[in-house]
């Protein structure tokens, strides 16, 4: 989806949400440490974004409008 050309940042900072959720969700135990290391690849991306023209393009799209 977002390798399309008509990706936009807001579909950009959908799926970086939607993945954040995603990684909160694995089931947590004291043995899996697939979760902890999908947490700090994600953190250590989500730093790097500039999340004020993220947040632009999130708030004035229109399909994203009131979500």
């Amino acid at each position: 989806m977002l390798e399309h050309r008509s990706a936009t940042l807001a579909d950009c900072f959908v799926c970086l949400i939607k993945l954040a959720a995603v990684i909160k969700e694995f089931p947590q135990n004291r043995n899996n440490c697939f979760q902890s290391k999908c947490q700090l690849a994600f953190d250590k991306r989500w730093k790097e974004f500039n999340f004020e023209m993220y947040l632009l393009g999130y708030f004035f799209h229109p399909q994203f409008r009131g979500i």
